[in-house]
């Protein structure tokens, strides 16, 4: 669990933010939580698996993804999604 968050980034509709993990065992995903400002936003979520060396564009083996997520979020919000 991440304790905390880092000072921001820009949204835009253009924009693709993504984090990236390596684990030495096998892993449940229990949830995503998304951040925002104030307002009203929209998120797809895609889950990759990464075989071997990669660059970290988004290679690998699309796991599973979401349809468009509307939420709107308040100010220090976090999205459950």
């Amino acid at each position: 669990m991440f304790l905390g968050h880092g000072g921001g980034w820009g949204y835009s509709v253009h924009s693709t933010e993504a984090i990236r993990f390596m684990v030495d065992c096998d892993i449940l995903l229990g949830g995503v939580g998304v951040f925002g400002g104030r307002g009203e936003y929209s998120v797809i979520v895609s889950l990759f698996e990464e075989q071997g060396e990669s660059d970290g564009q988004g290679e690998g083996e699309l796991l599973v993804e979401t349809d468009r997520i509307p939420y709107e979020s308040g100010f220090r919000y976090i999205a459950k999604l």
